[in-house]
């Protein structure tokens, strides 16, 4: 009687299970739906940025050209094509052996590994082999240093704003506000195919500043892109100093490349709030064993007190910076204090007597503090 029962209830829960897989089935189709919405249009900010690239590109810009290629490699949901456009505003900056070290590193990465008419267009472009790719990938991000930083934030400040009578007539077309953007973005593709280039990127700005996700879209991805640094950093560093890349990591020296790119990539879509980003860049170039880490820390510092940084479409670009800055500085001020310790404690340590030794000790409190901490 007691089976009787208990199986009784064991069907009833089969039935009321079977009634909750239903309603989780119809909530997972629903959410995916509302996913693939959500890709295409997150989609659709990337091709505006990489069309601002092309048009950029065009008409001779190659700094803003950059910059917004990078902006579109950032989000991640058009890769190939953004990074090409990268490779190519390089090659145009009269980069043109770090562009084929880029676009030999983007080869070599999981993302076309396996596509063969991706990488022939890279192969093709920037004339570079099966060798090249194996040999250069490592240096993917050799092109990476304070003099791209300073041309990245120069081009920012170059960017014009899109004329108000243009964003007006968009606002007055037939559409809403979730879709006036799109209506912006299509004006300029016909401008484009048209080869008026100056008024397509006129139109592709005002876009993105029409878009009511495409700065957030932007900040958000930036962080993500961060913290999968900091998983980065812990693989391709050597636990035991974390100063030396692993070598026996076959992927470890196209790892700190990809880091380094993603890195930057997070600080320009986020400029005056991501300082994780700032600060992970600065390591990844450390670890590729390279003496630029701490001057592009300090010229990322200087950039961000000075305010140097401003896009049209990016509406808080006007506010003050403070968590990015707060953070640089506190790495900043870190890095000042460790050095001036090992400086001390070299000093001590080239004393020839313990008498002088102990003397020294006693009158610079910095070095106590130094064996203290």
């Amino acid at each position: 009687k007691e089976g009787g029962g208990g199986g009784g209830g064991k069907a009833k829960n089969k039935k009321h299970g079977k009634k909750l897989s239903e309603n989780e089935a119809h909530e997972g189709i629903t959410q995916t739906k509302a996913n693939q919405e959500a890709r295409s249009l997150k989609l659709e900010v990337s091709k505006v940025l990489t069309n601002l690239s092309l048009c950029e590109f065009n008409l001779g810009n190659s700094e803003i050209s950059l910059l917004y290629a990078l902006l579109a490699f950032g989000l991640g949901l058009d890769r190939p094509k953004a990074a090409f456009r990268i490779a190519k505003a390089l090659d145009s900056s009269n980069l043109k052996n770090e562009a084929r070290n880029f676009a030999a590193w983007y080869c070599s990465s999981y993302e076309i590994s396996s596509d063969g008419s991706k990488r022939a267009m890279f192969q093709r472009e920037f004339e570079i082999n099966g060798n090249d790719i194996k040999n250069l990938g490592g240096k993917g991000a050799s092109w990476v240093n304070t003099n791209i930083l300073n041309s990245l934030v120069e081009a920012s400040l170059s960017v014009k704003q899109t004329p108000a009578s243009l964003v007006a007539n968009i606002k007055h077309e037939d559409a809403d506000d979730d879709t006036r953007w799109l209506l912006a973005k299509r004006h300029g593709n016909e401008l484009f195919h048209k080869k008026e280039l100056s008024k397509a990127k006129e139109f592709y700005v005002s876009a993105l500043s029409l878009c009511p996700f495409a700065e957030s879209l932007l900040r958000d991805s930036s962080f993500i892109i961060s913290n999968k640094g900091a998983a980065w950093l812990g693989i391709t560093a050597d636990k035991s100093s974390r100063r030396t890349p692993r070598t026996s990591l076959k992927t470890g020296a196209t790892l700190l490349a990809e880091g380094t790119i993603c890195m930057l990539s997070a600080a320009m879509m986020n400029f005056y709030d991501n300082g994780r980003a700032w600060v992970r860049m600065s390591r990844f170039l450390e670890y590729q064993g390279t003496k630029k880490s701490g001057k592009f820390l300090e010229a990322g510092l200087a950039h961000l007190e000075k305010q140097n940084f401003k896009l049209p479409f990016f509406h808080s670009s006007e506010a003050q910076p403070s968590r990015a800055l707060r953070i640089v500085q506190s790495v900043m001020s870190e890095q000042q204090y460790r050095a001036k310790i090992r400086t001390n404690v070299s000093t001590v340590s080239s004393v020839s007597t313990e008498a002088q030794m102990r003397q020294r000790m006693k009158n610079s409190p910095n070095i106590n503090a130094g064996y203290s901490s």
